[in-house]
């Protein structure tokens, strides 16, 4: 399980992404990207090795206040 993992790696509560004063450690981070891709799983039908694209209008804009993941 995810959090079997985490309590067995050692740097998993060490900073992983810092911006400005918001920081995201190894193992929050793992939750993160585990939780969502469990959801696909579950709420849309995704399966290992397909593929998902997201596409955003304002590309060019620089992105900043928020968690963005793209596969």
């Amino acid at each position: 399980a995810v959090t079997d993992f985490l309590t067995k790696i050692p740097w998993g509560d060490l900073d992983f992404l810092v911006q400005g004063d918001r920081r995201i450690s190894y193992g929050g981070f793992a939750r993160l990207v585990w939780g969502t891709a469990e959801a696909l799983r579950r709420e849309h039908g995704f399966a290992r090795g397909d593929r998902l694209v997201w596409a955003r209008r304002a590309l060019a804009r620089r992105q900043s206040g928020s968690t963005r993941c793209r596969f």
